[in-house]
């Protein structure tokens, strides 16, 4: 009986860890679960043409309440006339309560990514199964709700089987069982990644499914699933065909030869080769980190093979530039040579997937230098770019339709207007593109080359002129360090007397948090006031919004809510170079997800975000590094020694680790990034190798967790993306309905803020960070987005210091390098 695999139907109200039950719903082989939305379907096609397919129906938690149809669907309507057996999770848990004749109500406290004990019955002698066999009582449970079945008029056919005490109350209801008919209900979050035994909870349950239909007829081998009942399930399809696009793919090769023995600064080549080109881009591993920022990518765009593209959502228009003809070591001028708007049923996603895989993505041969191995790194080539924020209009659909029409309660469309001359995603086709490995200081020349001979040729100059002028850079270095010279055709080796790059100079961290607000308000001398940085939602708008946010959440429609608002200014015109302010802010603040990016048109990204959004490798593995939990670093503020200060370094990095709010935070986001990874992965391959670990940087200590997963062999990375899109630890969880309630609160679009930028490799490969701690420039205006986690255990005051002192990474430098006045904290 145990090895009998159950065809499980799985009704998601529109939850963002529903995905976590497919995954513990999954069998060992056999069918996997089906998954359909609330209203997908009337409930007289899900009992007629669904049901009789299935053997047994999970539940999902969700937000709102149970009694209103729009939160619930067809689930009322489910546990009324179903006769297999059904588990319902938390919003099923009390839907199941009032379908039956009880009572849901507001709990004492709201509880949302907390551990609490949760103590059941043990199964009768006569019961062969139970529900929570194999569990201690009590067990540890994570909870995520405000709302609670009442104790008082519980009707007689409900029996509780599960309760966690409370000191100021009554013991709250964990677990209900019908007494007649085979449902079940948990309050509790098994699918939760810190969950005791929560795999074993979906296990029992699906013992006793097997128990109770065996009792009623054989359980016998049965042909698959109609593929017209597969095909119902949310569970995506890939955006394009593999190997099947509207042109025919070309010979692409990707041409790499390794600088032997040479290792340069690379600001400095930078600055020399690219800083003053329309359209260029540097991906800099500003820190090194172990297995987190080894390498820094920069190019430009110059070549007849490359262009950079832009992306109006509002419009659906997709706008290609390229260089135009010019002679070798000339600068190009960039001209828009194509306009496209974008069929009703396509995405830019879907135009992105397509615009890679006609460039031979996953096919692509690598040409070596004869000895030389494969290099270390992911990226060969590729698109590099920024998906913004509004890009969520089209991440969050199921096929052409969003979301957002089908959830209920929304007003209209989910859109905070526009973001004005700010393309809502823009990206370079990087064909011709230098590579500094920072562990093994060594340097790489890379480039695209199709089968025609012209394009062998441009390679070749490039590569011999790039040398020439990597050469001459060094010859005019003022660097007090010896560096190895190149000659044109050959690399002659010298020894480096110092094994790193020049260090940064050492910028004095931000303050503690009691002084960040006088810092914030006077450290620096004030401008006119035409340059003078000001708030989006002055510090009253803010802190309202962080109590409806809390409103929202007491009433069950979300549990974390990622609140940010945005802090601009002008600038000079004499002085906006916005490479100025990233070189200043790579001093400053130092991370692992450096990035400067030029796009033209003065629209340009300055970013030192410490966040993994998604890294792919080129085999499918997928990694994503969610932070949640931010303190600032201890620093002398009155005169304390080194050791004082380390010892109060240390202090605030243990009482980070054990801090319950931030805790909840991070595992709230956790277990909505399990559930995006769970949508897009190979079965029960989901996984999470480091839980709530602490990192370090220049001015913060944050809480940092690692989830991984195989993707799904049908799809690429740019479908990986896209349906993990916007990043979980900027929105909050349940991802839609919390993104609806933040257009409602914030009232203006993010932009390229809260999106994610990265590259597309050509072998497959993917990796972006999340656009935090980043400066957006448009023209003479720059804005920096910041926020925090709006959680039951939140104090406003608090929030609003916090992201003061996320902003006040990226300020000093803003402040300092444009002669800009303070901002007004009030």
């Amino acid at each position: 009986m145990d090895n009998i695999e159950l065809r499980t139907l799985i009704v998601d109200n529109y939850d963002s860890y529903t995905f976590n039950l497919f995954q513990y719903c999954c069998g060992e082989s056999g069918e996997l679960p089906v998954v359909i939305r609330n209203n997908q379907f009337s409930w007289e096609e899900v009992r007629d043409k669904i049901l009789p397919h299935f053997d047994c129906v999970v539940i999902s938690p969700g937000p709102g309440r149970p009694e209103r149809e729009g939160d619930f669907g067809i689930c009322g309507r489910l546990l009324k006339e179903a006769s297999i057996p059904i588990l319902g999770v938390c919003l099923g848990h009390q839907g199941m309560a009032t379908v039956f004749g009880g009572k849901v109500t507001h709990a004492r406290e709201a509880i949302h990514g907390r551990l609490s004990p949760v103590f059941h019955e043990v199964k009768p002698a006569t019961q062969s199964v139970g529900l929570f066999d194999g569990l201690p009582t009590p067990f540890q449970a994570v909870r995520y709700h405000s709302l609670i079945v009442a104790n008082n008029d519980l009707p007689c056919c409900l029996k509780v089987t599960a309760w966690t005490p409370d000191p100021q109350g009554e013991d709250i209801i964990q677990a209900l069982e019908h007494v007649d008919k085979p449902i079940w209900g948990v309050q509790f979050h098994p699918e939760s990644i810190c969950t005791e035994g929560g795999r074993s909870i979906i296990g029992n349950f699906r013992k006793l499914a097997v128990e109770i239909l065996a009792k009623r007829h054989p359980i016998e081998l049965r042909p698959p699933l109609p593929p017209e009942v597969k095909a119902v399930s949310v569970i995506p399809d890939a955006l394009i065909c593999p190997n099947v696009t509207d042109c025919s793919i070309s010979n692409t090769e990707v041409c790499v030869r390794r600088l032997a023995d040479v290792y340069m600064d690379t600001e400095e080549v930078f600055e020399h080769l690219y800083s003053q080109e329309d359209v260029s881009f540097w991906l800099d591993s500003a820190k090194i980190e172990q297995k987190l920022s080894r390498f820094s990518v920069m190019g430009c765009v110059s070549s007849s093979l490359s262009f950079c593209v832009r992306y109006s959502a509002k419009w659906r228009t997709v706008t290609v530039s390229r260089p135009d003809k010019q002679k070798p070591g000339t600068r190009p001028q960039i001209a828009i040579t194509e306009t496209v708007t974008l069929k009703p049923e396509e995405s830019f996603f879907t135009w992105m997937s397509r615009c890679l895989q006609s460039r031979g993505l996953g096919s692509t041969r690598i040409i070596l230098e004869e000895g030389e191995e494969a290099p270390p790194f992911n990226f060969t080539c590729g698109m590099v770019g920024f998906f913004g924020y509004e890009m969520k209009e089209e991440s969050l659909q199921t096929g052409g339709r969003s979301f957002f029409a089908e959830l209920p309660n929304t007003g209209g469309p989910c859109r905070n207007g526009d973001v004005g001359s700010l393309p809502d995603s823009a990206f370079i086709f990087a064909d011709q593109v230098i590579v500094f490995d920072h562990v093994e200081k060594s340097m790489y020349l890379m480039g695209v080359r199709d089968s025609s001979a012209d394009s062998a040729k441009e390679l070749r100059d490039w590569m011999d002129h790039t040398i020439i002028r990597l050469t001459e850079i060094q010859l005019s270095s003022t660097l007090s360090v010896q560096t190895p010279s190149l000659r044109t055709g050959a690399l002659l080796q010298h020894s480096v007397l110092s094994g790193s790059t020049p260090s940064s100079p050492v910028m004095k961290p931000t303050a503690a948090d009691k002084h960040l607000r006088r810092r914030s308000s006077s450290a620096h001398r004030s401008g006119p006031a035409l340059y003078r940085l000001q708030l989006a939602h002055d510090r009253k708008q803010y802190i309202s919004n962080i109590h409806a946010a809390l409103n929202k959440i007491t009433d069950g429609e979300t549990y974390e809510v990622c609140l940010t608002t945005k802090i601009s200014t002008r600038i000079p015109e004499t002085s906006s170079d916005p490479f100025k302010m990233y070189t200043h802010l790579r001093k400053r603040n130092p991370a692992p997800y450096g990035a400067f990016l030029r796009f033209g048109s003065g629209l340009a990204l300055a970013s030192s975000s410490p966040e993994r959004f998604l890294r792919i490798e080129k085999d499918g593995l997928m990694s994503m590094k969610p932070i949640k939990g931010t303190v600032p670093r201890a620093t002398k503020v009155n005169g304390e020694t080194d050791e004082e200060v380390r010892e109060e370094d240390e202090r605030r990095r243990r009482a980070l680790e054990s801090d319950e709010k931030n805790r909840a935070e991070n595992l709230m986001i956790v277990d909505l990034i399990r559930n995006d990874l769970n949508l897009i992965s190979e079965p029960r391959s989901v996984c999470v190798p480091a839980l709530m670990k602490v990192e370090t940087y220049a001015t913060v200590h944050q809480l940092v967790t690692t989830v991984q997963g195989q993707l799904r062999h049908d799809l690429n990375a740019v479908d990986a993306v896209m349906h993990s899109f916007p990043p979980g630890s900027m929105t909050g969880a349940p991802k839609l309905r919390t993104v609806e309630i933040l257009e409602s609160l914030e009232g203006t679009p993010r932009g390229p803020y809260s999106g994610v930028l990265g590259y597309f490799s050509l072998n497959g490969a993917a990796e972006f960070s999340v656009v935090i701690r980043t400066a957006v420039f448009s023209g003479n205006d720059v804005s920096v987005g910041a926020g925090g986690a709006i959680v039951a255990l939140s104090d406003p005051e608090e929030e609003f210091a916090e992201m003061l002192l996320k902003a006040n990474s990226v300020l000093p430098s803003i402040m300092q390098v444009y002669g800009v006045g303070p901002l007004d904290a009030n």
